[in-house]
């Protein structure tokens, strides 16, 4: 027995049966034949006219019961029993039956809606790691836990929200995971500080035949940096050459912080002439690269150039020029940028203000040390 619940927006005639029905509910049975797609006619004959471009019915609902033989369950390559569309019954809006009959997947819209919604909720973010699982709960269901755009943005909330393992077994049920999902990895990896992972992870990238591109390269070099993997870094210097991405500012500027931070100032000094359109961040790696070999004079002559380039400097590179000014003595140059720290408002920085007062004890200015830091105290 086939039972059909059929709601619908207007009447509907089957020409087979003779029946005709003129109401939203109907209970439509029948023990020897299926319903068929021709047999729905809407308004009790073929439409004319323009109405031959409206869709001549919309079914909202169907509840499809079948009966197999008595004590058995309905099987469907022998009891008259509803076949998904090969697609599956999510990715098509049509059922079929074995009689051949068609009949609309009511749900297809439901999921469309569902994943709509679910797009817009990832866009949004999250207000808890409650809130992302229950995401990804219904990406699952909803058969998108392979789009890579989605599962993107998954993981790079679980990092957020410091979940790394979570976002680990999210990456690896990922079948065919593209470029940028690895780099997601990469980066969420270096921005937990698991350096360690984020060069594994870069490995077996490329183990598994990946280029990596200007979005790769800055993170594994920043974990290579801190670990002081000097050798690792310099294979990877060489496949920048190799990919063209040797002029990418980025690029440059996280070679020239590895080279810095392992204390090889000449390769780090040629990457940083190299560099074309030079930024602050380029400009702060070398200074921390000389003050971090201990050539002090060379970091505060560079934060002179600079100045004389134009740019403004930012609070972390002042603090670290302070602290060569201190190591050295240097209470001419403190004070010069005392006073330019002065002229910019960037006195009113806690760190600057605290580096102030580091550097005039240092040098034996006590009474200019307790003046700055008498203001420090009254700014905090």
């Amino acid at each position: 027995m086939v039972t059909v619940y059929c709601c619908a927006m207007f009447p509907l005639w089957f020409a087979d049966n003779g029946l005709f029905i003129n109401c939203q509910l109907a209970n439509l049975s029948s023990t020897d034949h299926f319903l068929r797609y021709s047999d729905w006619i809407s308004h009790g004959h073929a439409p004319e006219g323009e109405f031959l471009k409206m869709v001549p019915f919309l079914i909202l609902s169907f509840d499809i019961e079948c009966a197999g033989l008595k004590g058995h369950f309905p099987e469907p390559t022998h009891d008259p029993v509803i076949q998904h569309h090969p697609s599956s019954a999510f990715n098509s809006p049509l059922w079929t039956t074995n009689s051949g009959a068609l009949v609309w997947n009511s749900s297809f819209l439901t999921v469309g809606s569902r994943a709509l919604e679910t797009k817009q909720c990832l866009l949004q973010g999250f207000n808890s790691f409650k809130h992302l699982k229950h995401a990804h709960a219904r990406l699952l269901r909803l058969g998108l836990d392979q789009d890579h755009y989605l599962l993107n943005m998954v993981l790079r909330s679980g990092f957020d929200f410091g979940h790394v393992k979570y976002s680990h077994l999210i990456f690896h049920q990922t079948t065919q995971p593209n470029i940028y999902l690895w780099n997601t990895m990469i980066r969420g990896l270096v921005s937990a500080d698991c350096f360690d992972g984020a060069i594994q992870f870069y490995s077996s990238m490329r183990t598994k035949g990946f280029l990596p591109n200007s979005f790769t390269f800055p993170f594994v070099l920043k974990a290579c940096a801190r670990r002081s993997d000097f050798y690792f870094g310099l294979n990877i210097h060489t496949l920048v050459v190799k990919t063209g991405f040797d002029f990418d500012v980025y690029v440059k500027t996280s070679l020239l912080c590895l080279y810095a931070k392992c204390g090889y100032l000449e390769h780090a000094h040629k990457v940083f002439n190299d560099i074309p359109d030079k930024n602050m961040v380029s400009w702060t790696a070398i200074i921390c690269g000389y003050i971090g070999a201990g050539q002090y004079k060379e970091a505060i002559d560079t934060f002179r150039r600079l100045l004389e380039m134009g740019l403004t400097p930012d609070s972390f590179s002042v603090v670290r020029v302070l602290s060569a000014c201190g190591k050295l003595g240097d209470l001419s140059s403190g004070e010069w940028i005392d006073r330019y720290i002065t002229e910019i408002g960037m006195g009113k920085n806690v760190f600057v203000a605290t580096s102030l007062v580091d550097l005039y004890a240092k040098c034996g200015q006590m009474m200019k040390a307790r003046v700055s830091s008498m203001e420090c105290m009254r700014r905090i």
